[in-house]
């Protein structure tokens, strides 16, 4: 996303005459920071809430004569205690369990034999309702898909940000903040009907693809609107928005505890009615587009737009 020295100085003397930072570009200003901040900063973070990991115990069956004990006295029996350095302290294990048998309808506990979970998992819902790792048990020998689907999607964003970068510079930054959109519709809510962890890993990489692109893109489009005594005013507040947007992302995933509904709802479709770039018009030598889009910005501004009808490209 480049600009040639003589093309920005000559462009920047232009917004000055149309208004550098008018109405017009504050209302962008707002447009953009929807994709900018609130979509980009819910990409990049809903996942975190989507793949945790509550506490955790081995499932053991019962029979009709532990049916009423408390869930409390039947780990006491089932579920091994181990040293919890890190607390200082000691507790139940997350993988291990007494060796069980089911013998005539009755549990047969050898507190001798400590083995791996044999029947499953059982999950603490007091603060999520289900994640993947619920879901698709991805705890134990399993715990780092977790983390892995977050690695994905953290390389697809290496790979988005050289394909998003060149689309932006040939076909436009519209265009490119437009695809991106649709790639985390589609994408996004396809991971939350995802039934296996492979399905959930390839689709968070085409997820990744777009962040920190949808971010940068618009503040990009943001910049080449406005003057540059602007610029770091912008800069603040694109960065407040993201912080803010997080901050909600939090307050929605305290309503939403299941992972899927969660994805779903940062995923959603999403319109945002924004113009070209003019800067980005000029470079490419397509007067009329840009001279559409700057005598509109005079126009809010309330500056002179015959004025601006006069000014000539070809010394850009």
């Amino acid at each position: 996303m480049t600009t040639t020295p003589s093309t920005a100085v000559d462009f920047d003397h232009i917004l000055q005459s149309v208004g550098s930072f008018g109405l017009y570009q504050r209302l962008i200003l707002i447009l953009l920071a929807i994709p900018s901040s609130l979509i980009s900063s819910w990409v990049a973070f809903a996942q975190i809430f989507a793949a945790a990991s509550p506490p955790h115990t081995c499932f053991v069956p019962r029979d009709f004569v532990t049916i009423n004990m408390t869930d409390e006295e039947w780990k006491n029996w089932t579920i091994p205690l181990e040293d919890d350095y890190f607390h200082k302290t000691v507790k139940f294990s997350k993988c291990k369990q007494f060796d069980t048998e089911i013998i005539d309808h009755k549990i047969v506990i050898n507190k001798s034999s400590i083995v791996d979970c044999k029947y499953g998992w059982n999950y603490n819902h007091d603060i999520y309702d289900t994640t993947i790792v619920t879901d698709m048990n991805l705890v134990c020998y399993n715990d780092f898909w977790p983390a892995f689907s977050l690695m994905a999607f953290n390389i697809g964003g290496l790979f988005g940000n050289f394909c998003i970068g060149h689309i932006a510079d040939r076909y436009g930054r519209k265009i490119a903040l437009f695809l991106m959109l649709a790639v985390i519709s589609i994408f996004g809510i396809a991971s939350a009907f995802a039934t296996d962890i492979y399905t959930y890993v390839a689709l968070r990489f085409f997820v990744g693809s777009t962040f920190p692109a949808l971010f940068s893109l618009p503040f990009v489009i943001g910049i080449e609107l406005s003057g540059p005594q602007h610029r770091i005013m912008l800069n603040t507040a694109f960065c407040t928005f993201f912080g803010l947007s997080f901050c909600f992302l939090c307050f929605i995933a305290s309503l939403l505890r299941h992972w899927k509904h969660l994805l779903i709802v940062t995923s959603a479709p999403s319109v945002v009615i924004i113009p070209e770039s003019p800067r980005w018009l000029v470079l490419k030598k397509r007067y009329s587009q840009a001279t559409d889009i700057l005598v509109r910005a005079a126009r809010f501004n309330r500056r002179s737009a015959c004025q601006f009808n006069r000014l000539q490209w070809s010394h850009i």
